[in-house]
């Protein structure tokens, strides 16, 4: 059962603009308590696993944001061995959550720890993806009360500089 719910969300994987967005949309929507009551009683944690509970976050992101499934596939990220790419994608995701949510403070650290992931990798352009993504969460919030100092001016310093 976890291997079709698995291959379902990858099929059904898409993204805001894609002509079959809606209708996949549609489609995890109708399935989505089974599979996340599939996907949830999993414990041995895998590559495939963590994919499909991307996918599955993703839609939450965009229909109903919760940290829930984001969460679990973090949990497991940490129980596997390293897959710093896969483990970057997670917290991205986390990240984009959190600031649907206005956590704004808790986006900051997932894309924080997103772009090390990345950089650990060498893969400068998803590690300045994560930097265009703070400046966004400084930009809502600036939560530390640092008034002296200018992140978003540093972030975009550092993007131009990798």
């Amino acid at each position: 059962m976890v291997e079709s719910a698995c291959n379902f969300l990858t099929h059904h994987k898409s993204n805001p603009g894609d002509d079959t967005y809606l209708d996949r949309t549609a489609a995890i929507s109708t399935e989505e308590g089974n599979l996340q009551a599939i996907l949830l009683g999993t414990r041995t944690p895998t590559p495939t696993l963590v994919d499909a509970l991307l996918v599955l976050a993703r839609h939450h992101e965009s229909t109903r944001p919760r940290t829930d499934i984001v969460q679990y596939a973090l949990d497991l990220m940490h129980r596997m061995e390293s897959n710093q790419g896969q483990l970057g994608d997670v917290l991205v995701c986390y990240g984009m959550i959190c600031c649907r949510l206005n956590r704004y403070n808790d986006a900051r650290a997932h894309y924080t720890a997103a772009r090390s992931a990345f950089l650990s990798i060498s893969d400068v352009k998803r590690a300045a993806q994560c930097l265009i993504w703070l400046v966004g969460a400084y930009s809502h919030d600036s939560g530390d009360g640092d008034y002296g100092r200018n992140p978003e001016r540093e972030l975009i310093a550092d993007a131009r500089a990798e």
